[in-house]
Parts: C-alpha cells; sequence; structure tokens
C-alpha cells in the first residue's frame, strides 16, 4: 500500500483486514504500559498526517526496538500524508502490538474528519468503503492510556464525568463521539 516513494494507490484488500485487526484487539482504556520508559508523541509534528515527520521521529529513535510508543491521537487531516500515517500507524500497531499504543483523538472522529480533508483524500485515492473502514477502526482506539499504572494520558482533557478509570472501561464499544459527556471530553 506505501511503497518507496509513496502511496500506490491501489486497494488491495489488504486494508480491511488490518482496519478489522485494529477494531477487535484494543481496549478503550490502555493498560499494558507497565513501565514508566514510553516515548509519548504529543507534539504537532507527529500528528494530522505528517508522515515524513514521524518517520524522522522513529529513525531518530532507532526503532524498531524494545522501547514503548504512545501516540495520542490526531493522526489524520491537515496534513498532506493522512492516509499513509494512519496506514503506518495502524500496520506499526499490528506488527509491534507490545510497543506501540494508540489512542483516539478527536480527529478520529467522522465528524471531525469527514469535514477537515481525510474523507476527502480517501475518496479522491480510493472510494467511500475506504474511509468507513477507517472510522469503524477508529471507533475502537482506545481512549485513554495508564503509564506504569500511576500516569493518565488521553488526547483531550479531563471530564467532570470522570469518576474512576472504570468509567472508561465500561464504555460500549464501537463507540460513537456523542456531542457533549465524558466521551466528548476524553478526545
Amino acid at each position: 500500500m506505501v511503497g518507496e516513494t509513496g502511496w500506490s494507490g491501489k486497494r488491495d484488500g489488504r486494508e480491511k483486514g488490518m482496519v478489522g485487526e485494529i477494531a477487535h484487539n484494543q481496549y478503550l482504556l490502555a493498560e499494558h504500559l507497565r513501565a514508566y520508559s514510553v516515548s509519548i508523541f504529543a507534539e504537532q509534528r507527529a500528528e494530522h498526517g505528517q508522515f515524513g515527520d514521524v518517520l524522522e521521529i522513529l529513525d531518530s529513535m532507532k526503532w524498531p526496538s524494545e522501547q514503548k510508543y504512545l501516540f495520542l491521537g490526531d493522526y489524520v487531516d491537515r496534513g498532506e500524508q493522512s492516509l499513509e500515517l494512519i496506514c503506518l500507524i495502524f500496520y506499526l500497531k499490528i506488527k509491534y502490538p507490545r510497543n506501540f499504543f494508540i489512542l483516539r483523538g478527536n480527529h478520529e472522529a467522522a465528524e471531525i474528519n469527514a469535514t477537515h480533508g481525510f474523507k476527502d483524500d480517501c475518496l479522491l485515492r480510493y472510494d467511500l468503503t475506504v474511509w468507513n473502514l477507517f472510522q469503524e477502526g477508529f471507533k475502537a482506539l482506545p481512549l485513554a492510556a495508564l503509564v506504569g499504572s500511576k500516569i493518565f494520558c488521553l488526547h483531550g482533557g479531563l471530564s467532570p464525568y470522570l469518576t474512576t478509570l472504570d468509567d472508561i472501561r465500561r464504555l460500549p464499544r464501537p463507540l460513537e463521539v456523542p456531542e457533549s459527556g465524558l466521551v466528548c471530553d476524553l478526545i
């Protein structure tokens, strides 16, 4: 799907399996980050379709390694290579499930990425089916991560509706983003 010179522009059937694997192997609270040595991707360069920047950052960290990486969301929209970036991130999660952790940001909601460029990019290169597949994957991404049982990480902010971590654990999947409330606040 992504070649040396960039996007191949062809659907080869693997994208449905990749998104399905992501959708069915995630928990809404990622708690598998037991160690404190986690590289957290929270800067502008590591999001919004900045494929080249993410590769540069990963290369500087000598990946793949035993290091754990946590991405805090907003992988699509705005940047020129949203499809490449989200495919890379999904691939890394599948290939290295114990090392790469990905959270959902507000741009992993259909209401946002339909109007900020990701949907148009999917339609230009593929079709509505591909965009819909990504939405299914996004609905299953964790909303938060607990690093070393003490550091709470998320894309958005704390919510007055969050009283315990069980409030996140009990959320249904797949998860739509409402206009207000706990989920909206967290992403």
